[in-house]
């Protein structure tokens, strides 16, 4: 792949290294070599954004074969949840036994090649993974959410990937192998032994490295085999987590100012009273996003909306569906908060982002309460008719309480119904 073939991979130096005194190399040959791959491979996961992130081949996507799933994003994802990662993790195992002080053994050829096979073997997935992340961004395209297909990715999800495999590689893994590469330093295969403090304190790094480069690969594979239903979930949880600042930086610019000004508050100007109205009426409407997200976003509350258990879960393609919603409603929320904070010169930006925060919110249950007709609709006897109806009745309240706040706030900055076109 373009931006990956100037980095010489591991296996082709290993190569060259055996082709040089074919009958017999030393110890110090040998421990030149590790330190050379190791260091290699270092340098290989602290460029992995340059050629993934920052990769120019990122600016030219690629259309998936139609039916090949392989080429797909889910499709990828999936190898590198179920293949790549787990070979990786297999990989990285060996590592502590193959250095262990109290078990080498000197002057053993087939003892250092393992621990060279093992080298190349973990280079090579690493390469995969930086493929793998590429091929994912280039068969994402900015308008899929409009066009989504069973093996839809989200942006958010993928981004989420591709931080998690960054985070893997420049942390926990390229602190193993530094780790590898200090265990090196002045240690001599030829007298190996369990009381060299200093070396037993090295290896002992290493193992530590291991398991904690291990238990981030789970993390990682786990999340990436999460169902749709608890990824969406967790982004608007994550979403609530943001609405919580948003309603903080409110409170703050209407009780602005309230007497010794800090550094923090350079960017709020005092609001003129029609933006104190404005601010006072969007409060609510924030909260009310609050409450709505976080009541989608769980399943262990009394009230879920979106439920768990047989015959009652969400299609996958429904939860596409939220996800997009879920997107445009955390971009329409920040527009809100943003206009109704500010000293306004006229009323139509705020009458505009009162009406679309309003449709915003629609949308989102509008998936909801499709998914509750289709559950009632498959005559399943394992659907939970009792349990739809209290859902059913508390999205009946919210509702109310919702179009009474969103009309409150559209109606403070002037507008007075649909056709409504008088602006300051």
């Amino acid at each position: 792949m373009a931006g990956q073939s100037a980095f010489e991979p591991v296996a082709e130096m290993i190569a060259g290294f055996r082709q040089i005194n074919l009958n017999k190399k030393s110890e110090r040959d040998y421990k030149a070599i590790f330190k050379q791959a190791i260091v290699k491979l270092h340098e290989r996961v602290l460029t992995h954004d340059k050629r993934t992130i920052n990769n120019p081949t990122l600016s030219n996507p690629i259309r998936a074969p139609p039916g090949e799933i392989s080429h797909t994003g889910s499709g990828i994802v999936n190898k590198m949840a179920r293949v790549i990662l787990p070979t990786l993790k297999e990989r990285l195992k060996l590592l502590p036994p193959a250095m262990n002080p109290t078990t080498m053994r000197s002057g053993s050829p087939k003892w250092f090649e393992e621990i060279l096979d093992n080298l190349i073997a973990i280079d090579k997935l690493l390469e995969q993974i930086d493929s793998s992340v590429n091929m994912i961004w280039r068969v994402w395209k900015p308008n899929q959410d409009k066009k989504r297909s069973i093996h839809y990715l989200s942006y958010s999800r993928i981004n989420t990937i591709a931080c998690g495999t960054y985070d893997l590689l420049t942390g926990p893994l390229d602190m193993l192998l530094l780790a590898c590469i200090k265990f090196f330093d002045n240690f001599s295969f030829s007298t190996p032994s369990s009381d060299n403090h200093t070396i037993a304190q090295r290896w002992d790094d290493v193992a530590t490295r291991t398991n904690t480069s291990i238990e981030h690969l789970d993390r990682l594979i786990q999340h990436m085999q999460k169902p749709y239903v608890a990824v969406a979930k967790d982004e608007m949880q994550e979403l609530v987590d943001q609405i919580d600042v948003y309603i903080k930086s409110l409170v703050k610019h209407l009780n602005y100012p309230w007497g010794q000004e800090s550094e923090s508050d350079e960017d709020i100007q005092e609001l003129s009273v029609t933006g104190r109205k404005y601010v006072r009426n969007g409060i609510p409407v924030i909260k009310l996003c609050r409450v709505f997200f976080n009541k989608l976003s769980r399943s262990t509350n009394s009230q879920p909306l979106i439920f768990d258990g047989p015959g009652m879960k969400m299609e996958d393609s429904r939860v596409k569906d939220l996800l997009v919603y879920n997107k445009e409603a955390k971009r329409l929320i920040y527009e809100f908060t943003d206009e109704v904070k500010c000293t306004p010169s006229h009323r139509q930006n705020a009458e505009t982002v009162s009406i679309n925060i309003m449709g915003g919110l629609i949308d989102c249950w509008g998936v909801v309460e499709d998914y509750w007709k289709s559950l009632l609709a498959s005559n399943d006897p394992r659907v939970d008719k009792e349990a739809i109806a209290d859902a059913r009745r508390w999205l009946e309240s919210f509702t109310k309480a919702w179009f009474s706040a969103t009309t409150t706030m559209a109606m403070a900055t002037g507008w007075q119904g649909p056709g409504s076109s008088a602006y300051d």
